[in-house]
């Protein structure tokens, strides 16, 4: 077992909310700064099977959320940097391409390829 955690779900979950209100561009490492963690931390304890889980999601979530947003506003520079973070955390902005090759033996010694293209949509985002 590793050493006790030195903040409580609770203190992080009031951290958050003070964060938020406090900061117009808020970001997860300023939240990690505040906090006096490293950012692999959060990431740590999003894998965990216990109350940290539950307070890491909702930590990225809402940094995500917040990303999302900023896709449909147009003030503070545009969607550029929302897109790429997005992108850095599992998102797809497009349609992805499949295709099979299939090579063959002809009787008369020959080979015969095919290829076959298929554009396949985007995936959904799970949580």
């Amino acid at each position: 077992m590793g050493r006790p955690r030195k903040l409580s779900v609770e203190q992080i979950e009031k951290s958050l909310e003070e964060f938020l209100k406090g900061n117009e561009t808020p970001t997860i490492t300023g939240f990690c700064l505040k906090l006096g963690i490293d950012r692999q931390t959060i990431l740590d304890w999003k894998r965990e099977a216990n109350g940290y889980s539950g307070i890491a999601k909702k930590i990225l979530y809402t940094f995500e959320q917040r990303h999302e947003a900023n896709l449909f506003n147009s003030k503070g520079g545009g969607s550029t940097g929302s897109i790429f973070w997005l992108k850095c955390h599992g998102w797809n902005d497009g349609s992805s391409k499949e295709h099979k090759v299939e090579a063959v033996s002809t009787p008369d010694g020959g080979h015969k390829v095919t290829v076959n293209w298929n554009v396949m949509p985007a995936e959904n985002f799970e949580v």
